[in-house]
């Protein structure tokens, strides 16, 4: 098995750097160079690809909830996000025409089930970064904390954003749905 791909702009080293040493030349450099490639896609991007492309308000999301639509070749993923000042929200994905690894699908269905509540989660969401690829595949990464990489290309992207009174999740039993 070949090595794992690693993130654009926020790299493992990035991320390494960001939480042994704060805010410093890698992490900083990380963040520069995704604005200036967000301001290099306005216009080019679709402009709800590039709003989520630019949500910064992502950190420590959680994964609420995956539907792994087998049959309609979909995958609906419901993150928890927000804070007690700015506000909790859901942030649902739907990516359709999916092309995943089994590995990274099986790696999101176990953050899914590992985390048991707000408090009791090992793997929040550390960033993610949205590319258009010369395939005319959209390539959606996201960095959850351990750091674990989940790399998700699709033909189409939509995605809505509700808010939300608390960041409380699902029952457990309802967080993961496979449809066969």
């Amino acid at each position: 098995m070949g090595k794992k791909p690693d993130m654009k702009f926020f790299t493992i080293k990035s991320y390494k750097a960001w939480y042994r040493d704060g805010v410093s030349e890698p992490s900083l450099s990380a963040f520069m160079e995704h604005a200036e490639y967000l301001q290099q896609q306005r216009g080019v991007m679709p402009d709800s690809l590039h709003k989520l492309a630019s949500t910064g308000d992502i950190a420590d999301s959680l994964i609420a909830s995956i539907i792994d639509d087998r049959k309609n070749d979909k995958l609906i993923l419901r993150l928890r996000s927000g804070s007690i000042p700015d506000g909790y929200f859901s942030l649902e994905m739907t990516y359709s025409g999916l092309h995943i690894s089994p590995e990274d699908k099986e790696a999101l269905i176990r953050i899914a089930r590992e985390t048991k509540s707000v408090r009791f989660c090992g793997n929040d969401l550390v960033v993610y970064e949205v590319e258009l690829c010369g395939d005319s595949l959209i390539e959606h990464r996201l960095m959850f904390h351990g750091p674990i990489i989940i790399t998700i290309r699709c033909e189409s992207l939509k995605w809505k954003r509700r808010p939300l009174k608390s960041r409380r999740l699902p029952p457990y039993a309802n967080r993961v749905k496979i449809v066969s």
